[in-house]
């Protein structure tokens, strides 16, 4: 049986394709075995770090509804600097709470 080679590209391509989500779903879990259910970047954190993370999107939203309705380039320019620079400091914010958990 002699398969042209385009046949036999287009027929590994699908192969492959209907494959995938096999070999994925093999391979990709959600933490590990001991780990308790729910047990996500949050439950590591104490109240008062769950609340400052929670007013710093308050901010970053905020910022956000002002970028948006703000029709002056300058005005518009700045918020979007002030938005970084928040999006700077809750990325230091996490990062700490990844430092503390272990």
């Amino acid at each position: 049986m002699n398969i042209p080679a385009s046949k036999r590209l287009s027929i590994f391509v699908l192969s492959a394709a209907l494959a995938s989500p096999v070999l994925a779903e093999k391979h990709h879990q959600h933490g590990n075995s001991d780990s308790k259910p729910g047990a996500g970047m949050m439950m590591g954190m104490d109240h008062e770090s769950m609340a400052a993370m929670h007013q710093h999107m308050e901010k970053m939203q905020d910022l956000m509804t002002r970028i948006k309705a703000e029709s002056d380039p300058e005005k518009r320019k700045q918020l979007m600097e002030e938005h970084r620079q928040a999006m700077h400091e809750g990325m230091q914010m996490m990062n700490q709470g990844m430092d503390n958990k272990g």
